[in-house]
């Protein structure tokens, strides 16, 4: 189940179920502090994704100037349309991400560490690790692990940012 908040500047933020201190966090730094982040990604206004440069610039817009840790999922209609974007918290669950991909029916997604501990030069081996696992969880599923970023400094001096799917390091 989704809520769909629209806010005073217009903006529609979509948010799932993903715990009332993450919810309350993004509607508070919508409305000023960037501390707990919020994306201005708007459901339907991007077309398909064709190439991870395409999935950077959807999240480097919508996630730029967050300054804590925090991983986000962009989740994929069929099409490789994004049809919602959500903070799943300071640690990549694949479990979490499958549920996040069955409540919007999403068919693929694309993971984004951001301000990770190691900066973004290249991942760790967690990173790599939680990755295969998301993998390998997507798989019976029928969900695409399309991308995994990680961004560090979004939007200020020092930005840095890698893409897994760049690297060829989605495979299980």
């Amino acid at each position: 189940m989704s809520t769909k908040n629209l806010l005073e500047d217009g903006t529609v933020l979509t948010l799932g179920l993903v715990g009332a201190v993450a919810a309350a966090g993004a509607l508070a730094g919508r409305r000023g502090s960037r501390a707990h982040g919020s994306p201005s990604f708007v459901p339907g206004e991007h077309g398909p994704l064709r190439s991870p440069f395409d999935a950077k610039g959807i999240l480097y817009t919508a996630l730029r100037g967050l300054t804590e840790d925090a991983y986000w999922v962009l989740l994929l209609d069929r099409a490789n349309r994004p049809i919602a974007l959500e903070r799943i918290g300071d640690s990549l669950e694949p479990r979490q991400v499958m549920r996040l991909a069955i409540q919007f029916d999403a068919a693929a997604v694309v993971v984004a560490h951001v301000n990770p501990p190691g900066g973004a030069g290249s991942p760790s081996l967690a990173d790599l690790r939680a990755t295969r696992a998301l993998v390998a969880a997507g798989t019976p599923l029928g969900v695409r692990v399309v991308d995994h970023f990680l961004f560090a400094n979004i939007g200020v001096a020092g930005e840095m940012w890698a893409s897994f799917a760049l690297q060829g390091l989605l495979s299980v």
